[in-house]
């Protein structure tokens, strides 16, 4: 329950002037001991001023477009969205020999449609009629290469589940 300013000043001289221990009157008047002592610490500091409601509200949502990515997403949007708009998930492979450089491990290499060594890329990319707007391009780790928050094996990309958690990885960082 909320109580208004001068009910809780109320109550604060109440429990100040009780001859019960505050915990008992605070029982009898059904108020929590923390509540109690957040509203007497404020009480304190600030007067009756202190104890007015002060919703609590985030200084950032956590899933807030910020608004200069929203203004990029608006001006794609204006290029490439409507009905016949497409998302386009495209992975390539960059067949490599030898191992030494970083994302080259046996993984799918769908140019050669085998598995092969190869680096992987994926993009994201929105597309309307010949406009396409790249949105996200990642490395895709192979399944021998340590996972350092971007990785997908692509032999189990395949599955929507798959990629439905590459585009969330992709776009999150947008």
């Amino acid at each position: 329950m909320r109580y208004p300013a001068s009910e809780k000043a109320e109550i604060i001289h109440l429990v100040e002037q009780s001859h019960l221990p505050a915990k008992r009157t605070l029982d009898k008047l059904g108020i929590p001991r923390a509540t109690f002592y957040r509203w007497y610490d404020r009480y304190r500091e600030g007067g009756i001023a202190a104890l007015a409601d002060h919703r609590s509200r985030p200084d950032r949502v956590w899933n807030r477009i910020p608004d200069d990515v929203q203004e990029l997403l608006d001006q794609a949007d204006r290029l490439v969205g409507g009905r016949d708009a497409m998302v386009v998930i495209d992975d390539t492979s960059l067949p490599k020999k030898g191992e030494r450089s970083v994302g080259v491990a046996a993984q799918s290499a769908s140019a050669l449609d085998k598995t092969a060594n190869c680096q992987t890329l994926v993009s994201l990319t929105f597309a309307r009629g010949e406009v396409p707007v790249m949105v996200a391009l990642r490395g895709v780790m192979g399944r021998t290469q340590p996972d350092h928050g971007i990785g997908i094996d692509l032999r189990k990309a395949r599955e929507k589940t798959a990629i439905g958690r590459l585009t969330n990885t992709m776009t999150s960082s947008i």
